[in-house]
């Protein structure tokens, strides 16, 4: 099975038979803003000819480890077949039984930053490509990201939940540092994370018009 390509996945989506014969860039553009993903993110699609850049609304940073007692261990991949596109006589490599491997941890907790830019498409909304980010875009944005992370439960993945999500709304000239700076992490019977821009907030309060924490009860404990 092989993967579709960008121009295959577009046509696929939005019913186009033949992105080649596509001459109007805006047509492609409007389409694109139609999916949810790039919506929020954005994208770079550079195919048949429409080389497009869409910076997203939401841009989410690095996320780091904050427990200071995590081990990592190297597992390899098995694999239950030998390489029979190599010769067993002469190649060692073809009797190899793993696929490679890979890097886990027993526990770690990572706390990520992001932020969200909702005049982010302005030029865009004037070209009449879209409405913009809208309040239903963010709440999808919102739901996604309170659980993604515990449903994506694959073999790799498997024992990975969110314990913490915080959503600050403020004024759009505001502009706040990466909060993610002052979440510390510390472990006792429940999962404890301290955040500690309380103050910082408290300053800006004329500003904030809303903050929201979710966090799982039975396994985390919230301090201010």
């Amino acid at each position: 099975l092989n993967p579709r390509s960008l121009k295959e996945r577009y046509e696929q989506i939005f019913h186009v038979e033949d992105l080649s014969k596509c001459k109007d860039s805006k047509e492609v553009l409007t389409n694109l803003f139609q999916a949810i993903d790039v919506k929020n993110f954005g994208a770079t699609f550079a195919e048949s000819k429409n080389n497009i850049s869409i910076t997203g609304a939401v841009q989410i940073g690095q996320g780091f480890n904050q427990y200071e007692d995590s081990t990592v261990e190297e597992q390899q991949i098995l694999s239950p077949f030998r390489d029979g596109s190599k010769d067993a006589k002469k190649d060692e490599e073809a009797k190899n039984s793993t696929l490679g491997t890979k890097i886990v941890s027993k526990e770690a907790h990572y706390v990520y930053p992001f932020s969200i830019n909702p005049l982010a498409y302005k030029e865009p909304v004037e070209l009449g490509v879209t409405e913009g980010y809208t309040e239903d875009d963010y709440n999808k944005f919102k739901e996604a990201a309170k659980c993604a992370v515990t449903s994506y439960a694959t073999n790799a993945k498997s024992g990975c939940e969110n314990e913490l999500a915080i959503f600050i709304e403020t004024d759009p000239q505001l502009y706040l540092p990466n909060l993610s700076e002052y979440v510390t992490f510390q472990k006792d019977e429940k999962n404890i994370f301290t955040l500690e821009f309380s103050d910082l907030l408290e300053e800006v309060r004329e500003r904030v018009h809303s903050v929201e924490i979710y966090y799982n009860p039975y396994t985390t404990q919230v301090k201010h």
